[in-house]
């Protein structure tokens, strides 16, 4: 850990960067897998002490490891130390996110994105182990998206991994809220068949 702070990057680690960029699955993993502990810390700082009640800083790390998944492509740093910087930086986010929700006394970020897919992520008392065991599930999910439909998986990356409400995500999709409850609906069904499948 002395070592990510200092800056310092391992070529390993270098390559692993490049390599998650370019989609790599396991190299994220052994990227994510080394900054958690650091990501914990920055989620448990951030969040305040009501909201800690009902959302854990884990809950916030594994909703900060979706957004890195999603837009590692867009990544454009080359050390550990930025990679650190902008992991911290998404943690950040989603955690004040979570603050922000509950002071509009609306749904808080938790694990349940994936109830139909992913039932084993539901616990609310998510420890540290259980966040590779997410970052595992995660890599399978992601893979298994890109197989929907592209209006399916654009709703339930709206919904599922944004957080958005149906009606919020059928605005940003110009389409009814009925159309974007089907959809969502749909991608489920079907992104469970396709991991049952996988397995």
């Amino acid at each position: 850990m002395e070592t990510l702070l200092a800056g310092e990057c391992a070529p390993t680690q270098e390559i692993d960067i490049e390599s998650a960029r370019q989609g790599n699955q396991e190299a994220l993993g052994r990227l994510l897998s080394s900054i958690e502990a650091l990501m914990l810390t920055v989620a448990t700082q951030t969040l305040t002490k009501d909201v800690r009640v009902r959302v854990s800083a884990e809950d916030v790390v594994q909703n900060a490891c979706f957004d890195i998944a999603k837009n590692i492509g867009t990544f454009r740093g080359k050390t550990m130390r930025e990679f650190v910087g902008w992991a911290n930086l998404l943690t950040s986010h989603r955690a004040v996110e979570s603050v922000r929700r509950n002071n509009r006394q609306k749904r808080s970020v938790k694990t349940t994105v994936f109830m139909d897919t992913t039932p084993s992520l539901q616990s609310k008392n998510a420890t540290a182990p259980r966040i590779a065991e997410f970052r595992d599930e995660l890599n399978r999910v992601m893979i298994a998206m890109q197989k929907l439909p592209p209006s399916q998986c654009e709703a339930l990356r709206l919904v599922a991994i944004e957080g958005l409400s149906q009606r919020e995500a059928a605005e940003r999709m110009d389409r009814g809220v009925d159309s974007v409850h089907s959809l969502v609906w749909r991608a489920r069904r079907r992104l469970k068949e396709i991991m049952q499948e996988a397995s």
